[in-house]
């Protein structure tokens, strides 16, 4: 039996990332029963919703065959303040109560959850939810939760990381904890941690991309009984900083698309379809999500040329008219149009593709600009431009938040690697570095922090090497 332990509806409505903030725009746009549905025809043999800290998108669809409740609670550590994100499945309107009486204080919630005898696991445990996530914290969750989730929406460095933390445990590593700690745990075997997997899925592009399956279970009360046991397996594919771009994208222009109405000029405007078909939730049932942007390109009749516009003046312009100019450029691109995209091709490698080349070919035409301007020495209109191609990474914004999350998050789970599984052999690796330089050996400011950056890896005894290109003169 497999089940998404981890789904969103529109009523996760508090944004997490700052961006969605920036804008005013809420965590999710999914109607439950679009959920269900998804989920259903992505393979799910049951469904279930985790919204935050309320259960009212698992009580809009508990009519439905094969439902039950749940809910993603944001519990806090109280010496610190310290936020996680606690999963509960099968619970009911009263337990929902005391649980969000309780968490605040996430020792006196997993003592109601143990003794109500509920399936609780930690969500996403390397991730820090507001910036307080320490080692010690992750400490105390091994003593708290007999189930880690591996989270869709993390890389899979991090879900690989904590899978060797989990494996790494022992009746010794518990025990030191315990005595560090002064937390008993209150189940079996803690050192024997069960696995959970959910897509985490906001946008509905991504539901039932990873989910949790019990091997032999026929029933919901196997599936349960299997996830007591610790028998659930994590199944499904990780996200990389592309996929959490493109659920940032999907998200912001459903916000847009329901703030604005813009549902009403859909099949009047060929690119608004573009955009409809690749940033909201495809059905399988249409063909498959891999072919569903170029379904898009197709219907929007993008391909189609028309008689040359005249250069854009505006950003929202040049953006639109570069994208076109990618569809009448690209023989591979036209060819999918009319033969079908590779199944092997991902719905958010489509996404970056086609958002990289609208920003090259953008950057591209003010660079002309610039120069052009410069050599007529129409010195203000060399401002404008540059303020307009700055306004231009505000587009990709999406691209750096996920960029950034990830690289902060992998810092901290070769940490935690490092911390918990200190005598493995992933953990005594040594991190290595390459630096491409065209400059070196010349006498400039970049060169000379260079130089004195390898003097430093040599003395800290650094794997620090840099590549580098010469006419042959000088020793290296």
């Amino acid at each position: 039996m497999k089940i998404d332990l981890h789904v969103h509806s529109k009523f996760s409505s508090r944004p997490t990332q700052w961006i969605l903030k920036k804008i005013g725009c809420p965590e999710s746009f999914m109607e439950p029963t679009l959920v269900y549905r998804l989920a259903k025809e992505r393979g799910m043999d049951r469904v279930t919703i985790t919204d935050h800290n309320t259960i009212d998108g698992a009580l809009e669809i508990a009519h439905l065959e094969g439902t039950f409740i749940s809910e993603e609670v944001t519990a806090h550590f109280p010496e610190d303040k310290c936020k996680t994100h606690v999963l509960v499945w099968d619970i009911d309107e009263a337990i929902h109560a005391e649980l969000m009486r309780l968490r605040k204080n996430i020792y006196e919630l997993v003592a109601y959850m143990q003794q109500e005898d509920l399936i609780y696991g930690i969500a996403h445990p390397l991730y820090a939810v507001n910036d307080k996530l320490t080692l010690e914290h992750v400490e105390k969750m091994m003593l708290l939760f007999p189930r880690f989730e591996l989270n869709g929406t993390r890389d899979g460095q991090q879900n690989t990381i904590l899978t060797h933390i989990l494996d790494s445990l022992d009746q010794e590593a518990i025990e030191g904890l315990v005595e560090k700690h002064g937390i008993e745990p209150n189940f079996d075997r803690p050192w024997i941690k069960g696995r959970t997997g959910g897509s985490d899925d906001h946008s509905g592009i991504y539901v039932a991309r990873m989910y949790t399956q019990v091997q032999d279970a026929k029933t919901l009360d196997d599936f349960f009984s299997g996830l007591r046991e610790r028998r659930s397996l994590p199944r499904g594919e990780y996200s990389t900083p592309k996929t959490m771009a493109h659920n940032l994208y999907a998200i912001g222009y459903q916000f847009f698309r329901q703030k604005c109405n813009l549902g009403r000029f859909v099949n009047k405007d060929r690119f608004l379809k573009f955009l409809d078909r690749s940033l909201m939730a495809v059905s399988p049932n249409d063909k498959s999500l891999g072919n569903s942007i170029k379904a898009a390109i197709h219907r929007s009749g993008i391909l189609k040329k028309g008689k040359k516009d005249e250069e854009p003046k505006e950003l929202q312009s040049l953006l639109r008219k570069k994208a076109e100019e990618i569809f009448y450029g690209d023989h591979l691109l036209v060819s999918a149009s009319k033969h079908g995209l590779s199944t092997q091709t991902k719905v958010e490698d489509q996404w970056y593709d086609f958002a990289n080349k609208t920003a090259n070919r953008a950057l591209a035409y003010y660079a002309d600009k610039i120069l052009d301007r410069a050599s007529k020495a129409n010195i203000f209109d060399i401002f404008q431009t540059v303020a307009s191609a700055g306004a231009l990474y505000t587009a990709l914004t999406p691209y750096f938040v996920g960029y950034g999350l990830f690289t902060k998050d992998r810092a901290f789970c070769r940490s935690a690697h490092s911390h918990f599984c200190l005598s493995g052999k992933q953990a005594s690796t040594r991190f290595k570095l390459g630096h491409f330089t065209d400059t070196f050996f010349e006498t400039n400011g970049v060169a000379k922090t260079l130089q004195e950056q390898v003097r430093m890896a040599m003395a800290s005894d650094k794997d620090y090497t840099v590549i580098t290109c010469d006419r042959g003169h000088g020793d290296v």
